[in-house]
């Protein structure tokens, strides 16, 4: 019971952190904000409409998600080096480190772009149904401020690369190296998966994050590298940059169908040759 318990307390806290790193990023952000309107309105003499100022706050701090995220980010992991200081331990302990083949690198890449196409496509169709159109406004809604920047090259390196590198060092190292300390690996891959999805706390993204967390989390186990999971995760976020900024989505929808068959077929070529693979390549060492 008190080992189940250090565990949860363990995994809340890490996550708690990450939480309270992104609010205290977004005060930060809107304390800057509300000092240059004082600024401004001291040199002008006139005070803005406070509901004007609201929906200028919120699209401020909308528009500079990928640098409050990056705050965010290093503010956590300088909190996750302190307790892991104080616990007199090493955050490597959590992490599966093996070599992983060239041609795994490959496949999960791969893997990564199909299936976020074939999600795209998925999540399009589905929010066609009038009963689910609430839920999918919430949704793009949310979209649009993660993976909808005015700097491509910020929003592709913080989005596609830096926040994936971050998420799996907490959700597939973290949280899920905790959980394999009490429970069996299948239980808790499951259990990670569904923290990964909660801890979007949005239903739609909630639901499909546990379905990627889930499948993150069997490359991480299959490869015993957070280097594939890592992978994984960059390649399915830096697609949904590109096609969110870029025409490519406009030009793909055209042949909606189409394009869904080809990029679910080649995920589960590309998932079939991975659970396949013996390892037997040559690796690289990581």
């Amino acid at each position: 019971m008190i080992r189940f318990l250090k565990m949860t307390g363990l995994i809340f806290l890490f996550l708690a952190i990450y939480y309270v790193s992104q609010v205290l990023s977004s005060m930060i952000f809107g304390l800057a904000y509300g000092i240059r309107i004082g600024i401004e309105s001291a040199k002008t003499g006139t005070m803005e409409n406070s509901s004007n100022i609201t929906e200028e706050l919120t699209s401020f701090i909308s528009g500079n998600m990928s640098l409050i995220l990056v705050l965010a980010i290093l503010l956590s992991l300088i909190l996750y080096y302190i307790v892991f200081k104080i616990k007199k331990t090493s955050i490597k302990d959590y992490f599966l480190s093996s070599r992983i083949s060239v041609k795994n690198l490959i496949v999960i890449f791969i893997l990564g772009i199909s299936l976020n196409i074939t999600i795209g496509y998925i999540l399009s169709f589905i929010s066609e149904i009038s009963v689910l159109k609430g839920l999918f406004d919430k949704y793009d809604m949310v979209s649009k401020q993660i993976f909808g920047g005015d700097n491509f090259i910020l929003t592709f390196l913080v989005i596609g690369l830096i926040v994936p590198v971050f998420e799996e060092i907490l959700f597939r190292g973290l949280v899920f190296g905790e959980l394999k300390k009490s429970l069996s690996k299948y239980v808790a891959l499951v259990l990670q998966a569904v923290v990964f999805g909660v801890y979007h706390m949005n239903v739609v993204q909630g639901i499909y994050a546990c379905l990627i967390g889930l499948l993150i989390g069997f490359v991480y186990l299959k490869s015993k590298s957070i280097f594939g999971a890592i992978l994984l995760h960059i390649s399915i976020n830096a697609t949904a940059v590109v096609f969110s900024q870029t025409h490519v989505q406009n030009f793909v929808e055209k042949n909606s169908i189409f394009y869904l068959i080809i990029s679910l077929l080649l995920s589960v070529v590309m998932l079939t040759m991975f659970v396949k693979d013996k390892q037997n390549e040559k690796y690289i060492p990581i």
